[in-house]
C-alpha cells in the first residue's frame, strides 16, 4: 500500500494510489509516501524487490537504531543513570517489533523516530526551566509531531495534548 503512491510521486509527481491513475490517494498521508519516493529517486529503481526496497530497509534499519539511541538519551535526561539508560536501550532495542519492523516497507519506523524525537525536544524544553523555556526545544518538538503525523496519523491528537503539558508545566513552575 506504500510503494504504489510513492511510485506515482516519482513518475507523475502527484500524490495519487498508483502511478498513471488519476485517484488521489486518501487513505494514506503523505509523509511515509514521500520518504520512500525520496529513496527510489535517489536509486533510480522502484521495482518491487529492487534496490530502491533493499535502500528503504537498510535505511530504516538505520532510523531504528536513532529512535533507540533518542529512547536512551530520554531515560538519561529523566534519571539521570546510564544503568537506567542502558536498560530503556535493550528493552527498546530487543522488542521484536522494533526490529521487525524496520526489515517492511511500512510506515512504523519512520513514525517512531519522529514520535521519539518529538518526546526528547519535550523534555529538554521542560527541563530548561521556566526562566529559560527555549523556543527551539519547543518548536523542534511541534516540528516532530507534525512531521509524525504526516507518516502515521495515529499522533494527530499529541499536539493537543503536547501543548496542555508544556502549558501546566510552565505554570507549575512560575508559582
Amino acid at each position: 500500500g506504500y510503494t504504489e503512491p510513492a511510485q506515482a510521486l516519482v513518475h507523475d509527481q502527484e500524490f495519487d494510489r498508483a502511478p498513471g491513475s488519476s485517484a488521489p490517494e486518501f487513505q494514506r498521508t503523505p509523509g511515509y509516501p514521500a520518504f520512500v519516493a525520496a529513496i527510489y529517486w535517489i536509486t533510480g529503481d522502484d521495482a518491487p524487490g529492487g534496490t530502491g526496497d533493499a535502500v528503504i530497509v537498510g535505511v530504516q534499519a538505520a532510523l531504528s537504531g536513532l529512535s533507540v539511541l533518542l529512547a536512551m538519551l530520554v531515560a538519561l535526561r529523566l534519571s539521570g543513570s546510564s544503568v537506567v539508560m542502558l536498560a530503556v536501550g535493550l528493552m527498546v532495542g530487543l522488542d521484536p517489533l522494533q526490529t521487525s519492523q524496520a526489515g517492511l516497507i511500512v510506515s512504523e519506523t519512520l513514525a517512531t523516530v519522529f514520535t521519539t524525537l518529538a518526546v526528547y525536544c519535550g523534555v529538554r524544553f521542560l527541563q530548561a526551566g521556566a526562566d529559560r523555556l527555549p523556543v527551539r526545544w519547543a518548536a523542534a518538538c511541534g516540528l516532530s509531531l507534525v512531521a509524525a503525523t504526516y507518516v502515521r496519523p495515529t499522533t494527530y491528537y499529541f499536539p493537543a495534548l503536547v501543548v496542555l503539558a508544556l502549558s501546566g508545566a510552565a505554570l507549575w513552575q512560575r508559582r
